[in-house]
C-alpha cells in the first residue's frame, strides 16, 4: 500500500521505525520524531528562515540572524502556530521594506 500506514512490510517482516538522532536522542516512530523536531531550536529557526526567504524573495544572511531569532521567539510565544509565524513575518520590517522583484 503506497503511502498508507503499515506496521508490517509486504514480506511479512515488522517495520522498525526506531532510530538514534545525531543529538543522541532515541526515537521510535513518527510521534517521537515529531516531538524531537518540535523541541529542537535549530529546526524552529530553520522553519522561520525558510519561510522568511520565501516571503521576501531573498536569501537570509548574517544581517538577518537577529530578526530570525526574534521571529522564532515570537512564534514560540504562540505555541508554534504556523499562521502566527506567517503573520509575524508579514508584519516584520524585512518583509514590509522588501524590494519588489
Amino acid at each position: 500500500l503506497l503511502g498508507g500506514f503499515r506496521t508490517i512490510e509486504p514480506s511479512g517482516l515488522p517495520i522498525d521505525a526506531s532510530a538514534t538522532l545525531i543529538t543522541g536522542e532515541s526515537i521510535d516512530g513518527a510521534i517521537s520524531l515529531s516531538q524531537a523536531i518540535a523541541t529542537d531550536a535549530r529546526f524552529l529557526e530553520c522553519v522561520t528562515t525558510k519561510l522568511s526567504t520565501y516571503a521576501t524573495g531573498r536569501t537570509m544572511g548574517e544581517s538577518d540572524r537577529f530578526r530570525i531569532r526574534r521571529l522564532t521567539r515570537l512564534w514560540q510565544g504562540t505555541g508554534y502556530l504556523l499562521p502566527e509565524l506567517i503573520t509575524e513575518i508579514v508584519l516584520s520590517d524585512m518583509f514590509q521594506t522588501r524590494r519588489p522583484s
